[in-house]
């Protein structure tokens, strides 16, 4: 059954027709407000809900010493190329700087995650917490409480300067607890909260939209040059496109492909029958044995049931459920045949339209 379904999934990607994809990118500055769910303000202004079928130009954003601050809700914003910061209820971040060569945030309550699927060596992300500096030197998946001030690394390196001016480097599944200095001890990576588990469901969204954007790039020629934000129709969202190969996250185990590599992955999809390549086709959350990458090596996977449904349970926090996932139609195309995530995603039923879902996993949001 889900062997037939992934060739469907396939056959359609295959069949999409090619779309101008090309002028519809991200401009050079960070705090484009991506996606939101209940109450979110930026300076104290109510942001009404983003939209799923319009250009970029058309989403709020952060600007620079603007304050983005939930009540009971969420936000995403998209950062440089490749990095996102999620922020979790009850919670407030400060734009300091949107350059992305240099951009800087404060978190002055509640939590965040920031998560780097591609980390460009002219780009620059820190995020200040309490009276420290958090520095992201790695692609990787964080996550910054203001109280207490703590940064969690599932998977990266991140260096903090500390109230003292030194310099703690934490690795993954090190905890740092913020002071005057940095006090490091241990926690299971494999286990989160609400937050980390929305983040998760998140990024397995973008990556899907990652496949038909990329295919349509490569099939209009166009020359991708660099990595970028690229908005995607069909998805109503935007998705990150590395300037060349394949960015995987070895935490989430989701993939971004580059139009070079595009056609290989969804031929090899295809010969295969099954979801192994993209997200995942055994019982555990880890690396195919043997699944051959394009150029050789192997790629990260995440369990299928998180994406292609079924119950499960958030105990571990990247094997969740949720139900089977569809996709709406563009505005102005057909819809191709496949199957693709809502924002939401619910325990066991069938989600509607992307970027207006709600919950998932366990249920609601997954709490």
């Amino acid at each position: 059954m889900r062997r037939s379904l992934w060739v469907v999934v396939s056959a359609g990607l295959m069949a999409i027709p090619t779309l101008s994809f090309a002028q519809e990118v991200v401009s050079a500055r960070a705090g484009l407000i991506h996606y939101l769910e209940g109450k979110v303000y930026v300076a104290d202004k109510l942001v009404e809900q983003t939209p799923s079928t319009k250009l970029f130009s058309q989403f709020p954003e952060v600007k620079e010493n603007q304050v983005l601050r939930t009540e009971a809700g969420r936000a995403e914003i998209l950062l440089s190329p490749g990095a996102v910061l999620r922020l979790g209820e009850d919670s407030a971040v400060k734009m300091i700087s949107n350059r992305l060569i240099d951009t800087r945030l404060v978190l002055e309550s509640g939590s965040a995650v920031v998560e780097i699927s591609d980390l460009q060596k002219e780009n620059s992300i820190t995020v200040t917490v309490a009276e420290s500096t958090v520095q992201f030197k790695r692609t990787g998946t964080y996550e910054l409480s203001a109280n207490p001030a703590t940064v969690k690394v599932f998977d990266g390196q991140a260096d903090v300067i500390a109230a003292n001016d030194k310099t703690q480097t934490l690795k993954r599944g090190q905890i740092g607890t913020l002071g005057e200095t940095v006090e490091v001890a241990k926690f299971d990576p494999e286990k989160g909260d609400s937050l980390t588990r929305w983040s998760v469901r998140r990024s397995g969204y973008l990556a899907m939209a990652n496949v038909s954007a990329a295919k349509s790039l490569r099939d209009s020629g166009y020359s991708w040059t660099s990595g970028g934000w690229n908005f995607n129709p069909y998805f109503g969202m935007f998705t990150f496109i590395p300037a060349r190969g394949v960015a995987c996250s070895s935490f989430t185990g989701f993939c971004y492909y580059s139009p070079l590599r595009i056609n290989s992955f969804l031929s090899n999809a295809m010969f295969y029958g099954y979801p192994g390549r993209m997200y995942g086709y055994g019982g555990a959350f880890r690396r195919a044995p043997s699944a051959p990458m394009m150029g050789g090596g192997t790629m990260t996977t995440v369990h299928q049931r998180s994406v292609m449904g079924g119950g499960g349970s958030f105990g571990s926090m990247r094997r969740g459920g949720g139900g089977m996932m569809s996709m709406p139609g563009p505005s102005a195309a057909p819809a191709p045949a496949m199957s693709a995530p809502a924002a939401g995603g619910g325990g066991g039923g069938a989600t509607s339209s992307v970027g207006h879902g709600g919950g998932g996993g366990g249920g609601g949001r997954g709490r």
